[in-house]
């Protein structure tokens, strides 16, 4: 009997090709739909911390200030399949496929840099960042047909702990938006560094900088002895100088001070850091006693405040800074975005020193809040400090070793921090009366404690860096105010749905697909009795 014309052979040759096509058709089926996923990022964000979505702060940031009209394109600097294969830099390709989606002026491209170097050298010549396989560039050409860049590696990308360095949350959106707002603007603000007074011994300023540089600025280091502020600049900062500023009653040249008084009077903006081991700087300290900043001292030692209540270490000298209550004052308003959150973030005040009352300044109590405002007015000039982070009521000032009394606390002009704490922040605006009716404004904002800006503390897990943000969005002319929150890994495991929306899941992905092949094996089946 010939075995082709078998009654079991033709049966079994048909379950044979049936079974085949089925398995064929669901290879086809399922690589159709991950193509399309991947294209039109088809996908269920099911991390409790929302990982994989974009933020609707993000989208209403991008919404309000994104410049739609300039092409962009992001280069991410390997393959996109070798993407895909990490969870971390999954995340951030995911982040900036779902802008794309949204913008069509965004283009996003994938490179080889090892077989295809060529295709990242433009951006060498406008970045000091390192550009390997794990970064990713967000470029874009100025009016001037120069290419703005910003460069990000992968673990700028992320949030570590501090102590052991693990990976703990996802800051890509905070770094990816920023650097989208910034290369579209048809100019960028200067941030002006000031050099030649010991400021470039501290490290701390690499990372100011960057979180300046993450702002929208672009960073300038500048000598004043040497160099006129620049027109574009928008923001000089004073980190942690060793040397007096040069004036013309020094017998100097030139004049520093005269060349930041010119600058302030634009209607721009100083940020200062000093700390308990600032030297005596007369000049610059004169400076910033006309602008309320008054470095406390005790007989020429400078004080450093000790809040063991309010610490992060045992020594109590890595304080917590207490918001200022919103009077609606600038103080208050500066720190809105941080206390409107939630659960507003810690600030911390590592080594810090306090400011005192300035000479010229009278002092007007908010009885409703307890709190304090200076007020300065001479000559048409107008000015009002406030305080943006004090003490708690329980530190106490210490001078060479000794906590200070309440009388000599009264002398530097201080009080007992249970009546008034110490100044940990302080920032003054000056107003300016445009001749229609309108007022424009200069601020100085001043720092007690230089290890504000250490690395550990302008990470996401404390607020500093996001108060430099909102400072500079609101002192700086031309900057946006870019505090988006980092994304923390508190699971891996799916926690935001329901019990009930897991059974249902369940039921799609597993019971249903079982449920066709059981009944297409019953219809196979009977087919075959009955042939």
């Amino acid at each position: 009997m010939n075995i082709l014309h078998n009654k079991k052979f033709k049966h079994g040759s048909v379950s044979l090709a049936l079974t085949i096509v089925i398995i064929a058709a669901v290879i086809l089926v399922n690589a159709i739909f991950t193509a399309l996923a991947q294209k039109n990022l088809w996908y269920i964000d099911m991390t409790s911390e929302d990982i994989y979505s974009l933020t609707d702060d993000a989208k209403a940031l991008l919404e309000k200030e994104f410049n739609t009209e300039k092409p962009v394109l992001i280069t991410f600097c390997a393959e996109k399949t070798i993407l895909e294969a990490s969870a971390e830099q999954r995340m951030a390709l995911h982040t900036v496929l779902e802008i794309a989606k949204i913008y069509d002026n965004i283009e996003v491209r994938y490179v080889d840099i090892y077989t295809n170097p060529s295709a990242v050298q433009p951006y060498k010549l406008h970045t000091t960042q390192t550009i390997n396989s794990q970064s990713i560039i967000v470029a874009a050409t100025n009016k001037n047909d120069q290419i703005e860049c910003r460069v990000h590696s992968l673990t700028s990308l992320f949030s570590f702990d501090s102590s052991t360095q693990a990976v703990i949350g996802y800051n890509g959106e905070q770094r990816l938006v920023s650097s989208l707002l910034a290369v579209t603007k048809d100019e960028l603000p200067v941030a002006c560094v000031t050099t030649n007074h010991g400021e470039v011994d501290n490290d701390n300023i690499n990372y100011l900088c960057n979180a300046l540089y993450e702002t929208g600025y672009d960073i300038k280091e500048i000598d004043l002895t040497k160099e006129d502020i620049p027109e574009a600049a928008r923001l000089v900062l004073i980190y942690d100088p060793k040397s007096d500023f040069k004036t013309s009653s020094t017998l100097s040249d030139t004049d520093e001070l005269a060349k930041l008084d010119a600058f302030l009077d634009a209607r721009n903006a100083v940020m200062t850091f000093v700390d308990n081991e600032t030297p005596y700087l007369p000049n610059l300290e004169d400076f910033l006693e006309e602008w309320g900043i008054k470095i406390a001292r005790h007989e020429d030692i400078n004080l450093i405040i000790q809040d063991s209540d309010h610490s992060l270490t045992t020594s109590g000298y890595t304080n917590v800074g207490q918001y200022v209550p919103d009077t609606g004052g600038l103080g208050s308003s500066l720190v809105s975005g941080l206390t409107s959150m939630k659960y507003p973030k810690t600030v911390v005040f590592p080594s810090t020193t306090t400011f005192a009352a300035a000479q010229g300044y009278v002092s007007t109590k908010d009885e409703d809040h307890d709190t304090w405002s200076y007020t300065y007015y001479e000559n048409g000039v107008t000015r009002i400090s406030y305080d943006v982070f004090l003490s708690s009521a329980t530190a106490a000032a210490i001078a060479g070793g000794q906590k200070l009394r309440a009388s000599e606390l009264e002398a530097l002009g201080l009080q007992d921090p249970a009546k008034l704490p110490f100044s940990y922040m302080r920032v003054t605006r000056e107003n300016h009366d445009n001749g229609d009716g309108t007022m424009s404004h200069s601020y100085l904002l001043a720092c007690a404690s230089t290890d504000f800006a250490r690395p550990a503390a302008l990470n996401s897990n404390y607020g500093n860096h996001q108060l430099i943000t909102y400072a500079c969005s609101m002192m700086g002319r031309d900057v946006v105010s870019v505090s988006l929150s980092c994304k923390y890994f508190a699971s891996k495991e799916i926690t935001n749905i329901t019990a009930s929306e897991a059974n249902q899941y369940t039921v799609v992905l597993t019971a249903v697909p079982a449920s066709l092949v059981f009944i297409a094996g019953i219809v196979i089946m009977i087919r075959r009795r009955y042939a």
